[in-house]
């Protein structure tokens, strides 16, 4: 096919498609990772979208539009690290609780039972369970 929107509407269809099962099924173990997948999914959305305009540009126009986004696409994915890092530093560095429920048991019978109740409270809710 040589009609270049349409390369553009399809490769954009594309890209739009794959980010929305990305966030229904968040393939990755944990949300940081999930987030940071969609950032990058839809800076490749944003790209592809941004592209349409340099088809009807002339080339000096198209140059410096094509190098104003890059150079956005290049900072966004170094802005989203820092990012990350900073929040993993202060959540590392911040004292607060790293659970979210406490099991006691005070005989040895007991803690079958709670090893088993600790499991079963994970697997449904999700929660921190010391």
């Amino acid at each position: 096919v040589g009609v270049p929107a349409l390369h553009i509407l399809c490769m954009g269809s594309v890209l739009v498609v794959s980010v929305a099962v990305q966030c229904k099924l968040w393939p990755w173990r944990t949300n940081s990772v999930n987030m940071a997948d969609l950032v990058i999914g839809l800076s490749m959305v944003c790209l592809v979208l941004a592209a349409g305009p340099l088809l009807t540009a002339d080339r000096v126009e198209a140059e410096r539009l094509l190098g104003v986004m890059i150079g956005v696409i290049a900072v966004i994915p170094l802005l989203v690290a820092v990012g990350f890092l900073a929040y993993a530093a202060c959540r590392q560095l911040r004292p607060g609780h790293r659970f979210d429920i406490f099991i006691c048991c005070h005989q040895t019978t007991a803690g079958a039972f709670a090893q088993a109740l600790r499991l079963h409270i994970e697997r449904q809710t999700g929660a921190s369970v010391f």
